[in-house]
C-alpha cells in the first residue's frame, strides 16, 4: 500500500505536469519553486503526522483504510510534487539538449542512478545511522538545495522562486526535532507494556 501511494503520487504528478506543459510550454521554469515546495512538504507532513495518527490511538493498524489514512497524508503530497518535478526537468532537458532521445537518456540515467543510490542510502545509512527523524530533515534539505541551485542558474521567475525559498527556509527552521522521541516511540511501548502484577515489581529501564 505504501508503494502504491508513492507511485500513484508520482504518476498523477507527471500527468499534471504534462497538462501544465501543454498549456504553458515553458512551465519548466517553475522547477525551482516545485523542488522547494516538495522540501517544505517533507517538513509539513512529518510535523502534521501526530494529528493524522491521533484518531487511531493505540489500536493495531491492519486494515487497508487505516494504512491509507496514514500513508496518503504523509507520502502522497511529496510524491505528487516529485512527479511534477520529474516531468518539468525532462522538459527542461529537452529544451537544452539536441534531441528528445538525448533528453530521455540523461533523465533516465539520473533517475535510475538516484533511485539505486537512494535505496542503498535509506537502508544502510539514513535509518540505521542517522535515524528516521533526521533523515526526513536531510531529505527536505536536499529538495531545497536542488531548488536553490536551480535559482542560481536563473531557471524561472525570480520573484516566485525567492518567495518559495523564503517559505522553505522558515519551514526548515521550524522542523519539529524531538517529535519521534516524544510522540512516536512511546506508542509501541504503551501498546505492549504489561503493567506490574501483585508481588511483581518491574519498570521500563530504557527505550531504544
Amino acid at each position: 500500500m505504501m508503494l502504491a501511494v508513492v507511485l500513484a503520487g508520482i504518476a498523477l504528478g507527471g500527468l499534471t505536469a504534462g497538462l501544465w506543459l501543454r498549456r504553458m510550454p515553458d512551465a519548466y521554469r517553475f522547477s525551482a519553486p516545485v523542488a522547494l515546495a516538495a522540501g517544505l512538504l517533507c517538513v509539513a507532513s512529518y510535523a502534521a503526522f501526530p494529528l493524522i495518527l491521533k484518531p487511531l490511538a493505540l489500536q493495531n493498524i491492519r486494515t487497508v483504510l487505516d494504512i491509507l489514512h496514514l500513508n496518503v497524508p504523509l507520502m502522497f503530497p511529496v510524491s505528487f510534487l516529485s512527479g511534477i518535478f520529474f516531468t518539468l526537468v525532462g522538459a527542461a532537458l529537452r529544451n537544452h539538449l539536441a534531441s528528445e532521445t538525448a533528453a530521455t537518456g540523461v533523465l533516465t540515467l539520473a533517475n535510475t542512478t538516484g533511485a539505486a543510490l537512494g535505496s542503498l542510502a535509506g537502508g544502510f545509512v539514513f535509518l540505521p545511522i542517522v535515524g528516521m527523524e533526521r533523515s526526513f530533515f536531510i531529505l527536505a534539505v536536499l529538495y531545497g538545495a536542488i531548488g536553490l541551485l536551480m535559482m542560481r542558474r536563473s531557471l524561472g521567475p525570480r520573484r516566485v522562486a525567492y518567495a518559495a525559498a523564503t517559505v522553505f527556509l522558515v519551514g526548515l527552521a521550524l522542523f519539529p526535532f524531538g517529535l519521534m522521541k516524544k510522540t512516536f516511540i512511546p506508542i509501541p511501548v504503551k501498546r505492549w507494556f504489561v503493567p506490574p502484577k501483585a508481588g511483581i515489581n518491574y519498570k521500563i529501564a530504557a527505550v531504544r
